[in-house]
This record gives structure tokens, C-alpha cells and sequence, in this order.
């Protein structure tokens, strides 16, 4: 069993927050498909296709209390097969949290600190990211215990504010242009649920991993609902052909709102929880990477790990992309999907294969000792 324990309750939060911040940031259904007006229709499919896929992660947790990916996935492979399969899992952890961190990075230097080069904004956030992973994941459960309350608050507010400039007549009409469109834009948000990839570690903390599968279906549905009130507010404000074309959506809904001509300039309820948000999810990435390495070269501590691994994320996050443009490319589905289905769903299903089929060994043997 880890040493560092956290609550459901706390791991429920972590879920929620990693995937809410994605939304108020890039709102891939708008930008990344075709589907205009239709996108909430996108939203609801998109989630019963995740749903499966945060299934089969949070499950595979569940039936190794105390252990991460790192610790039984040799079990089930044998030592250096099981080294091989899992070792993706660490890339997919460093790409997740570099591409976010970036994005975040692009929009605060852009819009509010013009002036600072963006490697000041990715520098402080790894710094204080590291900070958080280095105290321990039970140190960031404590945290996210604390930060919730705001983060729902402004999420909450962001979503109130645009309805005062809201006309839902630009839903219509429905489905005007079939499925089609519809489909194609569920790919992006089905993709990125792979963020969730970091319960194969963090559910070793858990007192009892087998009960938190449906808290994190629960906690997956509650951030596609946020989703859905974000898109159909998006289309209501900006209209769906302006909505698809920005960049980020969400962001400028909230920043063309004015009330009276007195209150403007509220884009802070987006970028304060985007900014917690990301500090989440980089202090977990980063925790889950460093002890991935620490099992896997089997070292005592994972803590001297963190320092050179925030560098590499910094570098990563700086060199890996040229501008915010190419951002946008790496997120469209030729790029994203064989990048996510080689560093998270091919090994995860591997590992599941094994367990299966370990399973119905052990069946025969105790059928045949009957």
C-alpha cells in the first residue's frame, strides 16, 4: 500500500478539475470538428464515448490495490516485457502536461502579460507545480480540498455572465447537416479523456480503489455536463460560425460580456480557474511521471526525480511547439490519435489482455483442483 493516502472525495475533484480546465481552455468541440450549432449534440456523444474508456482505466486500478501501473504491469508481462508496455504511459504523461501547459503559457502572455516572454509563464508554473508534487500526492489532495470551492465559484460565474447576451435561436437548426458533422467532432474530446490515464497511478493511494470506479464515471459525466453548458453558451453568444473560428472559444465569450457598461473585463473567471487547473494537473502529471520512473529503475525515492523532469517539461514546453498555431494542429485527430493510442490505449489494453487472460488461468487451475 502507498505510504501517501487520498480521499475519494479529493481523487473525484482531481478528475474533475483536470477535465473542466481543458474546457473552459480549448473547447476542442468547437474548434477541432464540424459540427457549428449541432456541437452540443458532440458533447452527449462524446461522453458516451469516454464513459468505456474512463471504465477500463479506473477498473484496471481498481484490481491492484496499493500498486501502480508500474508495479503490476511486470506482473502480468513479466519483468521486461511489462517494463516495455508501461514505459509509453510515461511519454503520454509528459506530451498531456507540456501541450497544456503551453496553451496556458500562449493565452496569459498574449492577452494580459504582453510583455513577458512566455518561458517566465512556464517557468513559474513548473516551479510551483514541482513544488506541490515533491510534498506528495497526498499534500495535492489536501490542496485540491482547498482550491475546489474556487475553481466551481468562477466556473460557475463564467458560465451566469454570458447569459445576459445569450440567444439560443443559434442552435437552430438542428442537425441541419446530419450526423456526420457531428461525429467527426467528438473525436477531440473522446481523445483528450486519455488525461484520466493518470488513475493507473494516483488510484494506488486509495484506501479502496474498487469503490471509486463509478465516482470517476461520475465525476467524468459532471465535467461533459460543464462541457455542454459551455458549448451551447458559446453558440448562443458568439454564433456557431464565430465560435468555430476562435481559438479559444470560451475565453473570448466571457471576455465580450458587459453588464450596464460598468462590469467588464471578466475574462479573469476563465483564467483563474484554467490557472488552477493547470496547476493541478501538471503537479499530479508530474508526480505520477516521477514515481513511474522511480518503480520502474527501481530507486528508493521519487523526489531527486522531479527537478530534472520539470526541466525536460519546460524545454519541451517551450521548443515543442513553434507557436499557438501548430497547437491547434497537434490537437486535430491525425495527429492526436495515433500520438494517444500508442502512449495510452495500445499498452492500457495490453495490460488488460494479460489480466484477462490471467484470469481465466486461474479459473481452469481451480476448476481442475475441483
Amino acid at each position: 500500500m502507498s505510504e501517501e493516502i487520498i480521499s475519494h472525495r479529493q481523487l473525484f475533484f482531481i478528475i474533475y478539475i483536470m477535465r473542466t480546465f481543458v474546457v473552459i481552455s480549448y473547447m476542442p468541440t468547437l474548434t477541432s470538428g464540424e459540427a457549428l450549432q449541432d456541437a452540443w449534440l458532440s458533447t452527449l456523444v462524446a461522453l458516451l464515448f469516454a464513459l468505456p474508456q474512463v471504465w477500463l482505466i479506473a477498473a484496471m486500478g481498481a484490481g491492484f490495490p496499493g500498486e501502480t501501473v508500474f508495479q503490476y504491469g511486470p506482473r502480468l508481462l513479466g519483468p521486461w516485457l511489462g517494463r516495455l508496455v508501461t514505459i509509453p504511459f510515461l511519454w503520454h504523461f509528459l506530451w498531456i502536461a507540456s501541450l497544456e501547459l503551453r496553451l496556458y503559457a500562449e493565452v496569459v502572455a498574449t492577452a494580459f502579460m504582453v510583455e513577458t516572454p512566455i518561458i517566465v509563464v512556464v517557468l513559474s508554473m513548473v516551479i510551483v507545480a514541482a513544488v506541490a508534487a515533491a510534498a506528495g500526492i497526498e499534500v495535492v489532495g489536501r490542496l485540491v480540498d482547498l482550491l475546489f470551492p474556487l475553481f466551481l465559484l468562477t466556473i460557475v460565474l463564467a458560465l451566469i455572465f454570458p447569459l445576459i447576451k445569450a440567444d439560443f435561436a443559434n442552435l437552430l437548426p438542428v442537425l441541419d447537416r446530419g450526423w456526420g458533422p457531428v461525429l467527426s467532432s467528438t473525436i477531440i474530446p473522446t481523445v483528450m479523456t486519455s488525461q484520466i490515464m493518470v488513475l493507473l497511478v494516483i488510484m494506488s493511494s486509495l484506501n479502496r480503489p474498487q469503490k471509486f470506479v463509478a465516482k470517476a464515471l461520475g465525476a467524468l459525466a459532471l465535467s461533459y455536463t460543464t462541457l455542454l453548458v459551455g458549448v451551447i453558451l458559446v453558440i448562443s453568444t458568439l454564433g456557431a460560425e464565430e465560435g468555430a473560428r476562435s481559438l479559444f472559444p470560451f475565453f473570448r465569450m466571457v471576455r465580450s460580456i458587459s453588464v450596464g457598461g460598468f462590469l467588464q473585463r471578466v475574462e479573469a473567471l476563465n483564467i483563474i480557474p484554467w490557472g488552477l487547473g493547470i496547476y493541478i494537473a501538471l503537479s499530479v502529471n508530474l508526480w505520477s511521471g516521477s514515481r513511474g520512473v522511480q518503480q520502474i529503475l527501481n530507486l528508493k525515492d521519487y523526489r531527486p526525480l522531479i527537478p530534472p523532469m520539470a526541466v525536460i517539461w519546460v524545454i519541451l514546453s517551450i521548443h515543442g511547439f513553434d507557436d499557438v498555431f501548430q497547437l491547434k494542429r497537434i490537437i486535430l485527430p491525425k495527429y492526436a490519435i495515433p500520438v494517444n493510442a500508442l502512449s495510452s490505449l495500445v499498452p492500457l489494453l495490453v495490460l488488460w489482455a494479460a489480466r484477462i487472460g490471467q484470469n481465466i488461468r486461474r479459473w481452469r487451475t481451480e476448476g481442475r483442483r475441483k
